[in-house]
């Protein structure tokens, strides 16, 4: 009876492996080539295995298991030559009960209490698989952090000032990520040893800036990649992000839009988050932790060196970066120059004057 192997396929750089999230047909169906028959899981994402021929369907790999790249998963057998059985509905994995339980005698009452007042649940396959991803992440670099705070007077004026006027010429509105975006992109295109990756002993810099931002979804967060950013305007960056925000939101990003990022921008503030060191995203090297604006008082400087206390809105910057690749100093002016260029923003880049 010729056979046709169902494989786990090449997922992408930095993923070894992944867990058996879902099968979408019974073994023993018949299945025709083309259809979705498994999803599996990895920290970077979910991803849909097609049927590679029509024939019945034989699962080797149960739900929950973890399987690595090229392993076999199942097969589909020549429908001809397969039992004509029906096939049996996947069986739910069942409760385990020892066979020595016995019920508690009355004078273990506080006991019994006690153990109903916890709950244990199995952690998902897309958090087991997180799980190991990070610690992977941290065992096999240098990662520190360094720290700033950022005046967001001219961002927010601006998005106040030109919102309605932005959104109807390019039909997407004036986020606070894409002023993010592109002074990172410019902090990037300045010191590109943020936007490179080590490779053993060697230093790979990514000619290209493939942008990560992390977005939050019911089952962890994920970070689709913007690719080539290297000379985005604000418009195509917002146009960029929006799109990738609803496939996510749709659960219809390929595989290929979460791979290949040079370095990912992560945003706490919009749960509350006041300061927090963000974890870098292997084999990238740097990371861009953004959070919450708060209105402090500030010391400003005038031209004749005289100080006034002001409100202004500010938000503290967190970057996380591999000290095997970047020095601490390469670092503090990375945060810098993207400091300097969200105080600095210069409004006509965003909406260029029309010329008459």
């Amino acid at each position: 009876m010729s056979s046709i192997n169902i494989e786990v396929p090449n997922l992408g750089e930095s993923i070894q492996e992944a867990v058996v999230s879902k099968w979408l047909a019974n073994d023993g169906a018949l299945v025709q080539k083309g259809d979705v028959i498994l999803e599996l899981e990895s920290d970077k994402a979910n991803v849909e295995i097609h049927a590679p021929g029509t024939g019945m369907l034989h699962i080797k790999a149960q739900v929950g298991g973890t399987v690595k790249i090229g392993n076999q998963v199942g097969e589909i057998s020549d429908a001809q030559e397969a039992p004509k059985a029906p096939p049996e509905k996947p069986q739910e994995k069942p409760v385990e009960i020892s066979s020595t339980a016995t019920p508690a005698p009355p004078d273990k009452e506080a006991k019994v209490a006690l153990d109903q007042s916890e709950r244990t649940e199995e952690m998902s396959p897309f958090m087991k698989a997180m799980a190991k991803t990070l610690l992977k992440g941290q065992q096999e670099s240098v990662a520190t952090t360094t720290y700033t705070d950022v005046d967001l007077s001219k961002v927010i004026s601006i998005r106040e000032k030109r919102q309605s006027e932005f959104t109807q010429k390019f039909g997407v509105k004036l986020g606070l990520m894409s002023f993010f975006g592109i002074a990172v992109i410019s902090a990037l295109n300045e010191f590109p040893l943020l936007n490179a990756r080590l490779k053993e002993s060697k230093i790979i810099f990514n000619k290209k800036i493939h942008l990560g931002i992390a977005v939050s979804r019911e089952q962890g967060l994920i970070v689709p990649v913007i690719k080539n950013c290297n000379e985005m305007s604000y418009a195509e960056l917002e146009k960029a992000i929006s799109e990738k925000v609803e496939k996510v939101s749709k659960r219809s990003l390929d595989l290929s839009e979460v791979k290949g990022g040079t370095f990912t921008i992560t945003n706490g503030g919009m749960f509350g988050s006041l300061f927090s060191t963000p974890l870098l995203n292997p084999p990238q090297v740097g990371i861009l932790g953004m959070h919450r604006i708060d209105h402090r008082p500030v010391a400003i400087k005038s031209d004749k060196n005289e100080f006034k206390l002001e409100i202004r809105p500010m938000m503290y910057l967190a970057l996380t970066y591999d000290h095997r690749l970047v020095e601490g100093k390469i670092a503090v002016q990375f945060l810098a120059r993207i400091k300097e260029v969200l105080e600095n923003v210069d409004e006509n880049r965003i909406l260029p004057a029309t010329v008459q």
